[in-house]
C-alpha cells in the first residue's frame, strides 16, 4: 500500500487562515504536529518561500515533547535551532532535518531580529518510508 502525507509546521496564521508558508513580518509561534511513532523516520523540510526584505534575521527552532497541556508542548525540550541571515533568507530550501526520535509532538518557531518588510518560510513534514 503507498500512502503520501505531509503536515506543515507554519500551516495556520493568527488570524487562521490556512496557508502552507507564513510572512516572516512578524513571529511565527507555529503549528503543533503530532507524528505517528510507528513510522521511523520524519523529514521536515524548510523553505524560504518569498525572499526576505527588511530585519537582520531569523532564529528557527523546533521543539519536541512527548505530552500536551493546554494546547500546548508540555516539558518541551529544543531539537533543532538556526539563525538565517537576511542574506541567505532566498526562496528555495533553507534546511532539511530528520526529527529526532523520542518525541510525539513537534512544534516549528521563528523570532526576528529587526523588522521585516516581506519574506515567507514553509516547513513540510513528511514520513520516510524505506
Amino acid at each position: 500500500m503507498l500512502r503520501e502525507e505531509h503536515m506543515d509546521l507554519f500551516g495556520v496564521n493568527a488570524s487562521g487562515v490556512y496557508s502552507v508558508d507564513q510572512a516572516i513580518t512578524g513571529n511565527i509561534a507555529g503549528n503543533i504536529i503530532e507524528i505517528d511513532p510507528t513510522i521511523p523516520n520524519w523529514d521536515v523540510y524548510f523553505y524560504c518561500t518569498q525572499d526576505a526584505t527588511g530585519g537582520t534575521s531569523v532564529a528557527l527552532t523546533v521543539q519536541g515533547a512527548n505530552a500536551l497541556s493546554g494546547g500546548n508542548l508540555s516539558g518541551a525540550v529544543t531539537v533543532f535551532s538556526k539563525t538565517i541571515a537576511l542574506a541567505d533568507f532566498k526562496k528555495g530550501l533553507i534546511d532539511k532535518i530528520v526529527l529526532p526520535k523520542g518525541y510525539r509532538y513537534f512544534k516549528a518557531a521563528t523570532v526576528n531580529t529587526g523588522t521585516f518588510t516581506a519574506g515567507k518560510i514553509a516547513g513540510i513534514c513528511v514520513p520516510e518510508f524505506n
